[in-house]
């Protein structure tokens, strides 16, 4: 038998729940509807839409001036609107007259093939050549275009619009003073100006005139203009752009009306929904056309506030409510009260957990789901006390305090156990029905008993009725494990510690003094051990101190005397002074595996400090050996290889390590230099 575990956010669990013990975290989200806290990005409509607790930030400023150019002095101000034909807008803001900071669109950019008249833009028009009186006559059509006298006009009224330069001119035209100038001085199609096209009016059959062009090329009369034909395809703008004799003909229909989604009634009228979760399309009603806004499948405009869009969502009977005491089923009624089991921090055990008198622990609640078949319903909080599930009680946490929403981040549930430490929080055991266990956190405690675990959820015996879900599961510390013997414990039997530990070495004879004649001075020996294995680690012996024949004489160089033969200028050759002197014999180094090394050489080094002889009181060898080294110690077992059990559950269901093995034994010491 196995549990079933879903999972669409968070972490998943990439295996199902094995028969005995689960450890871990499992999470997933219940498909069912419901209302979240937080509803989406944050828009302007004087509410917390994101659930941040502020509202409309993004598009105030810290004095709470709207400055947004989404809403430039209040929400339903958006510059975009204000200037329809414009790139680009912008939201100022500015001392009006009297001192008070204003915020007002301001039109920033005109798109490509167009420019800016009056408060709007309008789209670019052909000037090339077109008779005029002034420069505004021109500027209207192409901004920087100017009216000028040609320079080979044959009268003085013979004045044309020029455009200004840009990338290039026209062939047949010169840049000149900013402006395309025709090279003949003259607006005439030659060979100079083919395939140009000039720019002229077309009247229509309404007495009006629209913008157009004529191309000076071969017609049957030779090289010449052609026809004026339109310059414009036609805008919604109530005019004849296209010069057909019909306005604003491609945004409406046979009757005349207009039924273009951008365009619908009338033209920059756009059919757009007002609000979240709804749909809208222009359609034709009577003489003119209306744009009708749906809510999309599964909401419903409960207050009939367009504004806030289609508010509610309809519960699917999928899983638990999105809210109790409201409406989740989106008829415009309170819901009953008393459909589940309801449990806050604030509630009694003793009350039957209704929502006017909630439970106060979850245990307590799913007791009173078993008697009366209903499901258990969390509001945020901590809850301590051991849980276990029923079957046929679904338990669903992350409800607000009064239940009105459901949100699993807004409004956590944590349900620990700290009575019994390191003992599970949540048991799933044998459950004699289908349930459900969704949204809220399982904190183990941390364990004090020695080598024991901490458990979250202990399942054994749930079959694949129960779904657990959008669970986040936290084990606690286990505690330290059982020290280990020491290695005095296993020494052989009768051995102590003591009678691992060597005889001291012995001291070596006293020195000659100042005796006439030279004799060997005996060294300290060594101290001596051998251990159980058979092994010397003994100490190495000192040095004896001799008379070895060092050939010195008066006049004569020699070693062991020092430096006294062997100094030029005030500079001793010392590696000479080594190579001819004769040492006294050495000590031995520590024996064992790796025993200690013996102490530096000695030499009978005479002087003349006191006695008349060969020798001055120069830099000397040393005559007095140094302290052997110390043996290394021992190399230290291996430690045990721990626990081998995977896991070991003790009565309450918490996870104990088993005892480790004992160490390997430890490596033999070695004995000191001499």
């Amino acid at each position: 038998m196995f549990s079933s575990v879903e999972g669409r956010r968070r972490r998943r669990l990439p295996w199902r729940v094995p028969l005995g013990l689960l450890l871990g975290l499992l999470s997933g989200l219940l498909p069912g509807c419901f209302r979240s806290g937080v509803r989406g990005p944050e828009v302007c409509n004087f509410d917390d839409d994101d659930g941040d607790r502020r509202i409309d930030e993004g598009f105030v400023d810290a004095e709470g001036l709207y400055s947004s150019p989404e809403a430039c002095g209040g929400c339903s101000v958006v510059c975009a609107e204000v200037f329809p034909t414009a790139a680009a807008t912008d939201c100022v803001v500015e001392d009006d007259v009297s001192g008070e900071r204003v915020a007002r669109c301001v039109l920033v950019r005109c798109p490509a093939g167009t420019h800016r008249v009056g408060i709007g833009c309008e789209p670019d028009l052909p000037s090339l050549c077109l008779p005029c009186a002034a420069d505004d006559d021109c500027a209207l059509r192409e901004e920087g275009a100017r009216c000028v006298t040609l320079a080979g006009a044959s009268g003085d009224d013979d004045r044309r619009c020029l455009p200004p330069c840009g990338p290039a001119c026209p062939s047949g035209f010169s840049c000149s003073d900013g402006v395309c100038a025709p090279d003949g001085g003259t607006c005439a199609c030659t060979e100079d100006t083919r395939d140009v096209d000039f720019a002229c009016l077309r009247a229509t059959d309404n007495t009006m005139a629209c913008a157009g062009v004529r191309r000076c090329e071969e017609g049957p009369s030779g090289l010449g203009l052609g026809a004026c034909r339109p310059a414009l395809d036609e805008a919604c703008n109530l005019r004849d752009d296209d010069c057909d004799g019909a306005i604003d003909e491609a945004f409406r229909d046979d009757a005349g009306r207009y039924v273009d989604e951008a365009h619908c009634g009338a033209c920059d009228v756009p059919c757009v929904a007002p609000g979240p979760n709804q749909s809208a399309r222009c359609v034709a009603a009577g003489p003119g056309a209306t744009c009708e806004v749906e809510c999309l499948e599964g909401f419903v405009d409960v207050d009939g506030f367009q504004a806030n869009g289609c508010e509610c969502e309809r519960a699917d009977g999928g899983g638990p409510p999105p809210v109790v005491g409201g409406d989740a089923d989106c008829d415009g009624l309170a819901d009953d009260d008393d459909a589940f089991v309801y449990v806050t921090p604030t509630g009694n055990d003793a009350d039957p957990g209704t929502l006017a008198r909630p439970r106060r622990t979850p245990q307590g609640a799913i007791a009173r789901g078993v008697e009366t078949g209903r499901d258990v319903l969390v509001a945020r909080g901590i809850y301590d006390g051991a849980v276990t599930l029923r079957g046929g009680v679904s338990v669903f946490g992350g409800y607000r305090p009064d239940f009105r929403d459901r949100d699993i981040d807004l409004f956590p549930v944590v349900l620990e156990h700290t009575a019994a430490p390191g003992s599970p929080v949540l048991r799933c055991t044998a459950a004699a029905g289908a349930l459900r266990l969704e949204g809220m956190t399982i904190r183990g405690s941390d364990a004090t008993d020695v080598g024991g675990g901490s458990t979250a959820l202990f399942s054994d015996g749930c079959g694949p009725e129960v779904t657990f879900a959008e669970l986040t599961l936290e084990a606690g510390r286990g505690a330290p494990g059982r020290r280990g013997d020491a290695s005095s414990d296993a020494l052989d039997p009768g051995l102590t510690l003591r009678d691992l530990d060597g005889s001291d070495g012995t001291a070596g004879a006293e020195g000659q003094g100042r005796e006439p004649a030279c004799r060997r001075i005996a060294a300290g020996r060594g101290g001596a051990l051998r251990c159980p294995d058979g092994v010397d680690v003994g100490g190495g012996d000192g040095g004896d101190g001799d008379c070895p024949e060092s050939g010195c004489r008066n006049g004569l160089p020699c070693g062991n005397g020092g430096c006294t033969d062997f100094t030029e200028a005030g500079v001793c050759d010392f590696a000479a002074v080594l190579a001819a002197a004769v040492p006294n014999p050495s000590a031995e180094p520590g024996r064992g595996p790796a025993g200690g090394a013996a102490g530096e050489r000695t030499f009978n080094a005479p002087t003349n400090r006191g006695v008349c002889n060969f020798c001055d009181d120069g830099p000397t060898l040393p005559r007095d050996g140094g302290d052997g080294g110390d043996g290394t110690r021992g190399d230290d077992g291996e430690g045990g290889p721990g626990c081998a059990l995977t896991h070991v559950l003790d009565p309450s269901g918490r996870v104990r390590g088993g005892d480790g093995a004992g160490g390997s034994a430890g490596g033999d010491g070695s004995g000191g230099g001499g």
